[in-house]
């Protein structure tokens, strides 16, 4: 009789824990939860990382081709998204302006930002939502190229947990 009632009660626990999420497994949001919340999901979802980053703000005025979209860890053992974009043409310089000025126009700030021996690292922030890391690297700093004529790679990074 005491495993009976031990193993009803286990089942009342899994049914309450089930209760919030909706048919597909992931938490309902509600109308009065805001835009930053209703975009983690999709932070740690399979969508694409250039999808993410423009439902960010980030709409790239310069031509590229995505490398990779990856979710891996960080070296902490953070999840992370990792898109790597070849920008197809200009430079490397007027492409990180350009990225810039889209992601300011979305309300995002920069909080740092490094240049070094042909990289260029920009940190930026937006209260509510991930801090997007920006590694712009020329054609002899950065990974092989896999596209005929770029001038260099954008890798672009985010945490989500």
């Amino acid at each position: 009789m005491k495993k009976f009632v031990l193993l009803m009660a286990m089942m009342t626990v899994v049914a309450a824990c089930n209760s919030s999420q909706d048919e597909a497994g992931e938490t309902a949001i509600g109308p009065d939860q805001s835009k930053a919340a209703a975009i983690k999901p999709a932070l740690a979802s399979k969508e694409k990382g250039v999808d993410v980053l423009t439902s960010l703000g980030f709409k790239p005025e310069f031509a590229y081709t995505v490398v990779y979209d990856i979710n891996d860890k960080n070296d902490a053992g953070v999840n992370r998204h990792r898109v790597l974009l070849e920008v197809l043409e200009g430079d490397i310089d007027t492409a990180m302006t350009s990225a810039s000025a889209t992601l300011a126009s979305a309300g995002y700030g920069k909080s740092r930002e490094t240049e070094s021996n042909g990289r260029r690292d920009v940190v930026f922030t937006k209260q509510g939502f991930p801090t997007l890391v920006f590694m712009a690297q020329t054609p002899e700093r950065g990974p092989a190229l896999k596209t005929p004529g770029a001038v260099g790679t954008i890798h672009v990074m985010w945490n989500f947990y």
